[in-house]
């Protein structure tokens, strides 16, 4: 390895991020999904969830009013909670997020593309409309494009970042969906002053993400990996998605849920008087996961009846099988 190399690798870059990720993000990244940003106005952050941490800490308040999506991310919504806001919880129908509930809310906090964990798909119609209405309000709005880089459908609507022409949305990306979960490392894009007060948390907490994290996923992204890569996951998460769908319609017909692409999970609801809490105990005992949904709701338990079923680590051969065995657990509970 040369010195260059090495000193990339190992190098204490104070409180900058690597410039060759930078660049990668900024040309390659960003722009596939319409978006068009200065070098000053990427921060890179340990995962979306580092990102929203520092979020919070600058741009909430105690009584701060943040609309969230409901059910939605009980991560964000905890971390929003714990800066000291107060949470307005909005339903989300088939078109995403309900404007027609955001009150009087100072921040809303969107995952537009694959809403969590409903799969629902914020409409463009719906975009332009919450983007109005964050200018008439001088509101701000954190788009988190959860899951955009698993779509397969090949229909992606365009982040709200790229429709925005008044820096009113900061957009939270991340590269633990695309690459690894262990990875954690994510970035935000917002306008120059407001990256430089998160640059400026940050150092207070760490003075940057390591170093040789960032330049291997810059190299990454440089060599045409990352492409290459997404291209042979989002044939295999189609691959996975019909076969749970198909698995779905004949072990669990009735029972509600999307039936268009979401991203690499389902969301479904179970008939009256179902508890997902009880299912989801007694299939893990039968080597079966799932997520039930009561902790995703504002308010929790009234909701036991939803759970998320997600297939990104589980191969095609094995979710038949799996889905049979969810299905005699759910007859007996039923």
């Amino acid at each position: 390895m040369s010195k260059k190399w090495f000193n990339a690798w190992t190098d204490d870059l104070y409180l900058a991020d690597d410039a060759l990720l930078i660049e990668q993000i900024r040309t390659k990244v960003l722009t596939k999904r319409g978006i068009f940003a200065r070098p000053e106005e990427i921060l890179i952050t340990l995962g979306s969830q580092n990102a929203l941490y520092l979020l919070g800490a600058v741009l909430i308040r105690p009584g701060t009013q943040i609309a969230m999506e409901n059910p939605g991310y009980y991560a964000a919504r905890d971390i929003f909670a714990m800066a000291g806001a107060n949470i307005q919880a909005v339903p989300v129908d088939h078109e995403g997020l309900d404007l027609d509930q955001l009150g009087s809310a100072e921040l809303v906090f969107a995952t537009p593309s694959h809403q969590f964990p409903t799969n629902a798909t914020l409409s463009l119609e719906r975009r332009y409309r919450l983007l109005a209405w964050a200018e008439n309000t001088d509101a701000l709005i954190i788009e988190d494009d959860y899951e955009v880089e698993t779509d397969f459908s090949g229909d992606a609507t365009m982040p709200m970042k790229a429709l925005d022409r008044s820096s009113r949305v900061i957009y939270v990306g991340s590269f633990s969906k695309s690459l690894m979960p262990g990875l954690r490392l994510g970035f935000v894009v917002a306008d120059s002053r407001l990256i430089a007060e998160l640059r400026r948390l940050r150092g207070l907490m760490m003075r940057h993400p390591p170093s040789n994290n960032q330049r291997t996923v810059a190299l990454f992204l440089a060599l045409g990996h990352h492409d290459a890569y997404l291209s042979r996951m989002k044939r295999v998460y189609a691959e996975r998605w019909h076969e749970l769908s198909s698995g779905l319609d004949a072990d669990f017909p009735g029972w509600k849920r999307q039936t268009k692409f979401g991203g690499s999970s389902f969301w479904l609801e179970g008939p009256k008087g179902f508890s997902a809490s009880q299912l989801a105990q007694k299939a893990l005992g039968a080597g079966v996961v799932i997520e039930p949904g009561n902790a995703l709701f504002h308010g929790g338990s009234s909701n036991d009846r939803f759970f998320r079923m997600a297939f990104s680590s589980i191969p095609k051969e094995r979710i038949r099988p799996g889905i049979a065995r969810l299905r005699e657990i759910a007859e007996t509970l039923v």
